[in-house]
C-alpha cells in the first residue's frame, strides 16, 4: 500500500478596500453555515400510525449537504445593494443599481441579451456584480462557482449563474445573476451586506489554504491591469496559451 502526501494549494484573495477586508472577507464555507441548519434537530418525531418508526432524520444528517458546507469558500456581498428593473417594450428593461458604499473596484453592469439568446425565457434579465476581489492560484486548479442555495432566504429572487473558473489565467471573481421580471410589474431586489453570493469549490482532493490580503490601491490596480482584457474576445484563451508556452514542461519548449 502506498501513501501519497497531499499537496497544499494556496489561494490568494486580494482587495484594496479596508472595510471589505476587515468585515466581509472571502472565508471558508464552514463559516457560513446558516442559522436554520444550526438550529435544526437531526431527527423529528414521526407521529404517524402507519409506521413503526418513532423518529425520522432531517437534512442535518444528509452527507451531500454537510459535505458541501465543508468544501471551498464563500464570497459574501460587501455592501447593501439595490437592483431595480423596469420593463419597457420589446422585452427591454430599464436597469438601475445602487450600493450603500461606493468604491471604483465594484459595481453592477449588464450584458446584451443577444449574448445568451435561448437561455431561460424572454422575461429573464442578466446583471453582473463586479467584485472588489482578485483571486490568484498558481497551479492552474479549476474551481466550481455555484449559488450558495442553502444560505438564501428566498431562492426565487435571483439565480447565481454557475461556472468553472481558473485563477491562474484570470483573477476576476464577478457574480452573474439572472432575474425573472414579470411584465408589466417593476421589480426591485435588495441584497444585504454579508449575504453569501457565491460558493467557490476547488476541484481537487488536495489541501487548499485560503489567504486574504489587503493591498494598496496602486498594487491592486497593477494586479488588475495584468489580467485585464486586451482583445474584444478571446483574451482568456490567448493569455492561457501564452502562459503555458512559458512553462518549462511544455512540449514546445523541450
Amino acid at each position: 500500500m502506498f501513501f501519497f502526501k497531499k499537496k497544499t494549494r494556496i489561494v490568494d484573495c486580494f482587495t484594496s478596500n479596508q472595510m471589505v477586508h476587515d468585515h466581509f472577507p472571502i472565508a471558508p464555507a464552514k463559516e457560513f453555515i446558516p442559522d436554520w441548519f444550526k438550529k435544526l434537530n437531526s431527527t423529528y418525531n414521526v407521529n404517524v400510525d402507519s409506521t413503526l418508526r418513532n423518529n425520522a432524520v432531517t437534512v442535518k444528517r444528509c452527507p451531500g449537504i454537510t459535505s458541501l458546507f465543508n468544501k471551498g469558500f464563500v464570497l459574501p456581498l460587501w455592501t447593501d445593494m439595490k437592483l431595480d428593473f423596469k420593463p419597457l417594450e420589446n422585452n427591454q428593461f430599464e436597469f438601475r443599481a445602487e450600493t450603500a458604499a461606493q468604491d471604483p473596484t465594484w459595481g453592477v453592469e449588464v450584458h446584451d441579451s443577444r449574448q445568451y439568446t435561448g437561455l431561460f425565457e424572454n422575461n429573464f434579465f442578466q446583471s453582473k456584480i463586479t467584485s472588489p476581489w482578485l483571486i490568484k492560484e498558481k497551479s492552474g486548479l479549476d474551481f466550481m462557482f455555484i449559488e450558495p442555495t442553502y444560505t438564501m432566504t428566498n431562492p426565487n429572487i435571483f439565480t447565481v449563474i454557475p461556472g468553472v473558473l481558473n485563477f491562474k489565467y484570470q483573477n476576476y471573481a464577478n457574480i452573474n445573476l439572472m432575474t425573472e421580471i414579470t411584465t408589466p410589474m417593476q421589480k426591485q431586489i435588495h441584497i444585504s451586506a454579508g449575504e453569501p453570493l457565491a460558493h467557490i469549490i476547488p476541484l481537487t482532493e488536495d489541501n487548499v489554504e485560503l489567504r486574504v490580503h489587503k493591498l494598496s490601491k496602486e498594487d491592486f490596480n497593477s494586479l488588475n491591469e495584468s489580467t485585464s482584457a486586451y482583445k474584444w474576445y478571446g483574451t482568456y484563451f490567448d493569455r492561457k496559451k501564452n502562459i503555458e508556452k512559458k512553462c518549462p514542461y511544455n512540449k514546445e519548449n523541450r
